[in-house]
């Protein structure tokens, strides 16, 4: 009977193997670059990838989209880019778009468009780096006792050179994967060497012939530290140097599209149907099984789209069996619904419409000689099977 029983099971699991594959789609979203809309002021696809395109200029060689919650628009939620291939003159671009939004939610959106750098723009750039980097630093280093000091620690300096960097070039992009690198980290070894140290031997000998003039010594010292502060700018421009050494692009239009809704949709909820087995009697070394179809719906832990993948496979089923049973005592095990057994189960998903369910139901227990009036004994017994589920939620379509 057990041998039966699994058989059963298997072969109605079998019937998945079949299905076919199922390949990751995207959801179309045109951006109308006039109007600050998708798909002619639609609401977008929730819980789906994207792909989000519109037309462009020939100039235009990137294109940035930016995601923000409404409610917080401190930090993107996820951000993409389309770059023009060489040789390329197309006018449209197409990002895709791997970050599910939440459905009868808003979000703000903010589309980037970048041309290429001319030249003589690369060029002010530079000088404009230089100056606002040399400034910072003559107001940052001093000398007091015949030695240079700087205002702040180190560290704060070359963070806040950083910074000023990342300020300078925020509109800036190269043409290569990635943003803009900050100072490397010899810049910190730089500064540290030639502040509050004693001078080297070629900077001693340079004072030599002031060793009786205490007045012409001062004003070498002084001459000896502005060099070494003239070396550390130039340290700087080099460094500005290589960060700028690639083909630039500027953001030349920025178009923001504030509280954009996405569609609304139903919570999960799917039928089950399928082939399941419960134990008769409470002998666990060799128990006699029942056989039966279930039918039962089920609730997920997780939404898929946003949870982790094990909650949102497993769902909690509550449903009934189609047959009743007689154990070896020739006892009528039936149950508390429609005289049939209930159950209550784990289940997870695994395959896109297959469930395997283990849990508990209730049956009754009803001795053959008992009249219709009779006591029946309730009790719980182990459950087990497998089933197919449609989600009515994606049968019905979402709710509008």
């Amino acid at each position: 009977m057990r041998s039966i029983i699994i058989r059963k099971i298997l072969s109605f699991s079998m019937l998945g193997i079949t299905a076919t594959g199922l390949f990751a789609q995207y959801e179309p979203a045109v951006f109308d670059y006039q109007h600050s809309y998708f798909n002619n002021g639609q609401v977008l696809k929730a819980e789906s990838n994207l792909m989000i395109s519109g037309t462009i200029h020939s100039d235009i060689n990137r294109v940035e989209i930016l995601l923000f919650d409404s409610e917080n628009i401190n930090k993107p939620l996820y951000s993409n880019l389309w770059k023009r291939s060489y040789e390329s003159n197309t006018n449209l671009f197409q990002i895709p778009f791997s970050y599910y939004l939440r459905g009868n939610q808003k979000y703000d959106f903010i589309i980037k468009y970048f041309v290429g750098v001319k030249p003589e723009e690369k060029e002010k750039l530079r000088q404009a780096l230089y100056t606002v980097t040399d400034e910072y630093i003559n107001q940052s280093c001093f000398v007091r006792r015949k030695r240079l000091y700087t205002r702040k620690p180190v560290k704060v300096i070359v963070n806040e050179l950083n910074t000023m960097l990342e300020d300078g070039l925020n509109m800036y992009r190269t043409n290569y994967e990635g943003e803009f690198s900050t100072f490397s980290g010899l810049l910190l070894d730089y500064i540290n060497n030639i502040t509050d140290k004693s001078l080297n031997t070629k900077e001693s000998e340079s004072l030599i012939l002031y060793k009786s003039d205490e007045t012409g010594k001062i004003a070498a010292y002084l001459g000896v530290y502005e060099e070494r502060i003239e070396r550390l700018k130039q340290f700087i421009h080099h460094e500005i140097d290589g960060l700028l050494a690639p083909e630039l692009l500027v953001c030349t239009d920025t178009r923001l599209v504030k509280e954009y809704k996405t569609e609304k949709v139903r919570g999960e909820i799917a039928i089950n149907a399928g082939f399941g087995a419960i134990t008769l009697d409470n002998n666990y070394t060799r128990p006699a099984l029942g056989a039966s179809p279930f039918v039962g719906v089920s609730v997920p832990l997780a939404n898929g789209a946003f949870g982790s993948r094990f909650l949102g496979n497993s769902a909690i089923s509550v449903g009934v069996l189609t047959n009743t049973f007689k154990d070896r005592n020739e006892n009528i095990v039936k149950g508390p619904v429609f005289n049939r057994p209930i159950y209550v189960s784990y289940g997870y998903k695994v395959l896109k419409f297959f469930r395997i369910n283990a849990g508990t139901a209730v049956v009754q227990v009803m001795s053959p000689n008992a009249n219709a009036s009779g006591v029946n004994t309730f009790s719980f017994r182990p459950f087990v099977g497998i089933s197919a589920e449609i989600n009515l939620s994606a049968r019905m379509g979402n709710k509008k």
